[in-house]
């Protein structure tokens, strides 16, 4: 299993390329809709990627780094993600 690197509101995971998830959805009225999702792989980082694209008013295409070489990740300034320890209730006193 991967481990998961975090900067800001931005995650990726650890691999030996780079890995995109493109996403295309659909708007109507007041309904949103997933239509597809592809993970496309590269050993090279393209540098200028269109994060959000509208194709029109009911058609969004999105991409997104969803993980990458070792290497990126530390030149980027992603930290590990470590679990934050689990809360446990105290029982209450009768």
């Amino acid at each position: 299993m991967s481990s998961v690197y975090v900067k800001e509101d931005s995650s990726l995971l650890e691999s030996d390329k780079y890995v995109y998830e493109v996403t295309i959805c659909c708007y109507y009225e007041n309904y949103y809709c997933i239509a597809n999702t592809t993970m496309f792989e590269s050993s090279i980082l393209v540098e200028k990627m269109v994060e959000s694209y509208f194709l029109n008013k009911h058609v969004q295409i999105s991409c997104e780094l969803f993980s990458a070489p070792m290497e990126y990740i530390i030149e980027e300034g992603y930290k590990l993600w470590v679990e934050p320890p689990k809360k446990t209730r105290k029982p209450m006193k009768k």
